[in-house]
């Protein structure tokens, strides 16, 4: 997850405060008996539901989606800038969330019990999907599911993702200036 162009240290020590808070107010929804899946199911919940994490429909392709300093302070953002709140809230509850890139949506899994895998779709307030659900996902977005989209991605994986979602926006809105930066970017990170 990446701070906006500029930001120094006063942002960044903000997001890791409100990640704190985030994780400390899911963790006193945790149940003394909660196995790490019903873990995983409470903090998707919660940062949905008290978190008021969700997808920033009305304005899905504005740059800032994709800052963790924005998408913290307005509870809104894209698939896999609120994946990755999931993420790093997840790390810090010892719950240990998968980020999935299926084409066209991102999502996290919990992945503990291979035959019963928890999906959730943080930019849909954190539902729970199902196989068929995802499958549904991928296809909507004219793609043709394999089993491969269901596996877990990298961190590098998903910081060149969100620079490539950065590069579209800022290409489509003409900011060539940005956009130059975010490709300069992606050949660094690619290599």
């Amino acid at each position: 997850m990446m701070l906006r162009f500029g930001r120094l240290e006063p942002e960044a020590e903000l997001a890791r405060q409100t990640l704190d808070e985030l994780a400390a107010t899911c963790a006193s929804h945790f149940s003394p008996s909660d196995c790490v899946g019903a873990k995983a199911l409470t903090i998707a919940n919660t940062l949905a539901g008290v978190g008021q994490l969700r997808g920033n429909d009305g304005d899905y392709y504005n740059a800032e989606n994709s800052f963790l300093d924005t998408v913290l302070s307005t509870r809104r953002g894209i698939p896999i800038s609120l994946s990755c709140i999931y993420l790093l809230v997840g790390r810090r509850l010892e719950v240990p969330f998968e980020g999935i890139g299926l084409p066209g949506h991102f999502i996290v899994a919990y992945l503990g019990d291979p035959e019963q895998p928890l999906y959730f779709d943080p930019f849909g307030k954190g539902r729970r999907l199902t196989k068929l659900d995802c499958v549904q996902l991928v296809e909507q977005n004219g793609q043709r599911f394999v089993e491969e989209h269901l596996k877990p991605v990298t961190e590098r994986y998903i910081f060149l993702r969100l620079l490539a979602n950065l590069y579209q926006i800022y290409e489509k809105s003409g900011d060539l200036r940005r956009a130059d930066v975010i490709l300069r970017y992606g050949r660094i990170f690619s290599t």
